[in-house]
């Protein structure tokens, strides 16, 4: 995706050579002096008939009307001789020439960024995905309603207001508020800097909500911060007495914590005792406290397990359960589903497969084959009926026999079919269907 992300760069920085580069929301309300910042670049440009290599498609065409006005003004000109036919209409060649040869170059420009661009996705993604689906299921109303919402989420989530609002209007959608988004980024960003007040403030006004959730949120976030002002790297300004300083704080902080994260809260402060004095302007590195710090407290020296690695994700989890967001951006997942997860590889071979057998794809709402995704695509539970092999539904939903296990109600239906009583294929144990008990999951 680096390559794809590169050419979509250069596309972007080609494309104001076509255009001027100007808020959407400020073209239609000009500033009372636009007009005449506009005539003193016409002036400037009218300097010269031959535009810049580097100026815009805007700025030819300023250069060039203002080449024109300049001829038709010593043409209109009594008091100067006029010049004649044979010069004028060498010099208007000379300026639609040079105007043209400069738009040219630049669209010439922008044209090859993106066709390296196209170039790169064709050797990214190898394989066409025409035959994959059918196109209704990309044409209906919810479809396309799915698709716009999702690349509103995509855009908001990249901070491209701007976009997102162009979105907005053409589509018809809601706009989301864009302040939830700002927030969300200003914060993790913060954290990732090693700031975590904005966080911690957060989590502290919204301590009902994680404490039903049953979150750890504010105490990890409490607790990297007494071992950033314990091993000195949260003290601001530089202080000796930073052990100190991190038991006033975990005094503070970690009162409210005490019936859940107590055994934890009493090895940080053992920790803070083997910690060594801190030399004036020099912190100690993390491979001399390896040393100081007996092995049994080593965990808490790990970035990856205490801080920002760790943090972040786990604030972003938070966060977008708190504002009805999902987790991860949904363009994201589906790209990384269909590409990294081998999703779409595994159905293209499915459906070459399919047709040399001349079987037809049953189903336009379920896949032919089962596609194993990484544990992180898997969102909630599900179950299999291990009689028919098919995925439990609201329709078919896994009911759980007398005996304790489970299947799905319409093999429980096929096993009980014309007496009522079902044996259980995994166990001697009999049962009617009435004492099938339905699993939520």
């Amino acid at each position: 995706m680096e390559a794809i992300e590169k050419e979509v760069e250069r596309v972007a920085a080609k494309v104001p050579t076509l255009y001027p580069i100007a808020s959407s929301s400020s073209s239609s309300t000009s500033h009372p002096s636009s007009s005449k910042q506009r005539s003193s670049k016409a002036k400037a440009s009218a300097s010269s008939t031959t535009p810049s290599s580097t100026a815009t498609v805007a700025e030819s065409l300023d250069g060039l009307l203002a080449s024109l006005e300049s001829i038709r003004s010593s043409l209109a000109n009594p008091a100067s001789s006029p010049p004649s036919a044979p010069v004028v209409v060498a010099e208007t060649k000379a300026a639609v020439a040079a105007s043209q040869r400069a738009i040219a170059d630049r669209q010439k420009e922008v044209y090859n960024a993106l066709a390296r661009l196209g170039k790169a996705y064709d050797k990214k993604f190898t394989t066409p995905i025409d035959e994959l689906a059918s196109p209704d299921l990309f044409t209906s109303v919810e479809a396309t309603r799915a698709t716009e919402a999702v690349i509103m989420d995509q855009l908001m989530r990249s901070g491209q207001w701007k976009a997102a609002e162009e979105l907005s209007r053409e589509c018809g959608l809601p706009l989301p508020p864009s302040h939830v988004y700002l927030q969300l980024a200003n914060i993790t960003s913060s954290i990732r800097a090693g700031n975590l007040d904005a966080a911690i403030q957060w989590a502290e006004s919204n301590r009902n909500f994680l404490t039903s959730r049953s979150s750890n949120l504010e105490f990890a976030l409490h607790r990297s911060q007494f071992l950033r002002i314990a091993t000195g790297a949260g003290v601001t300004p530089f202080s000796t007495i930073h052990i100190r300083k991190a038991v006033e704080y975990g005094r503070i902080h970690f009162r409210r914590h005490l019936g859940t994260h107590l055994a934890t809260i009493q090895a940080l402060f053992s920790f803070s005792l083997f910690l060594p004095p801190l030399q004036p302007n020099r912190l100690p590195t993390i491979s001399e406290l390896y040393e100081q710090v007996p092995f049994t407290y080593h965990h808490f020296l790990d970035a990856q397990q205490m801080h920002s690695p760790h943090l972040e994700p786990l604030f972003a989890i938070e966060y977008c359960a708190r504002n009805a967001m999902s987790r991860e951006a949904p363009l994201k997942i589906a790209v990384e589903v269909g590409v990294s997860g081998g999703a779409l590889l595994k159905i293209h071979k499915a459906r070459k497969v399919m047709k040399v057998r001349r079987n037809e794809w049953s189903q336009a709402n379920e896949l032919p084959i089962d596609i194993p995704l990484p544990s992180s695509f898997r969102f909630h539970s599900t179950f299999t009926c291990p009689v028919s092999k098919e995925q439990a539904t609201e329709e078919n939903p896994p009911m759980m026999m007398s005996c304790g296990h489970v299947v799905c109600a319409e093999s429980l239906a096929r096993l009980g079919k014309g007496h009522g009583r079902v044996k259980c294929p995994y166990c001697p144990m009999e049962s009617t269907i009435s004492q099938a008990t339905r699993l939520y999951f």
